[in-house]
């Protein structure tokens, strides 16, 4: 077997320009092309992780957000809750203050006009009392003015305090002045002599005596000086115990 040379020389070069043209014209534009499309898609893989951060971060941020604007809408809600039960326990304790007030006026009212009904009933019955017992002392014959009952004058002038006893000597001294013996019933006239006597020991032996009948005062009598009277009648007896019944 013979090689020719030429022949193969030939072929290794039409060999080499075509590797050189294939790497001239076709692998490094190809190459350039495939660096530029990995270039554009590592670019937009970039992009497109950014893009994922982005859209995680503002997935973040919302849940944040939405966490945030919960608990400020419980936070709200409790205020609230706390505002109503303020103004609920406000609302009772006014409405309760009024149920109070109400019921003391009530109570008052009532006590108050239960107190007017007591006095009334007590007015009535007193001066039904009084009434009676007017009735059945005149009725007893007890209008008169007796010898008991000048006793009885007597012994309390006796008593007096000697200031008091000289007001009344001197109102029985006093020019025009007398002193009046009123009584329920006429007083005989020898039993008007004993109490002239009688009175004139302790109010002056001067004193101007006279007598008068005012059947109003039931029983007893009634003493008239310038200045004041001395009652011993029934009826300021019955007057007397009337104001301590109602008292």
């Amino acid at each position: 077997m013979q090689i020719d040379w030429w022949t193969l020389a030939i072929q290794t070069i039409n060999f080499i320009v075509v590797v050189w043209l294939l790497t001239r014209f076709l692998y490094r534009p190809v190459k350039d092309v495939i660096a530029k499309r990995q270039a554009i898609a590592e670019e937009a893989l970039s992009g497109a992780r950014k893009k994922t951060e982005e859209a995680e971060e503002a997935r973040r941020n919302y849940e944040e957000e939405r966490s945030n604007l919960a608990a400020a809408q419980r936070e709200r809600e409790a205020e609230l809750h706390t505002e109503m039960e303020k103004e609920r326990q406000a609302a009772i304790g006014e409405a309760k203050k009024q149920a109070d007030h109400l019921l003391a006026d009530a109570k008052e009212r009532i006590e108050r006009e239960r107190e007017e009904a007591l006095d009334a009933l007590r007015e009535e019955i007193t001066s039904l009392a009084a009434d009676l017992a007017a009735k059945a002392l005149a009725g007893a014959g007890m209008a008169g003015a007796g010898e008991a009952m000048l006793e009885r004058v007597a012994r309390h002038l006796s008593a007096l305090p000697e200031k008091d006893l000289t007001e009344l000597k001197e109102d029985a001294a006093r020019a025009g002045a007398s002193v009046v013996v009123t009584s329920a019933a006429p007083i005989p006239d020898d039993e008007q002599s004993r109490w002239r006597s009688r009175l004139r020991e302790w109010i002056g032996q001067g004193a101007r005596i006279e007598f008068e009948v005012k059947p109003e005062i039931i029983g007893g009598v009634e003493l008239h000086f310038a200045h004041g009277v001395l009652s011993f009648s029934i009826a300021e007896a019955l007057r007397a115990a009337a104001e301590r019944v109602r008292g």
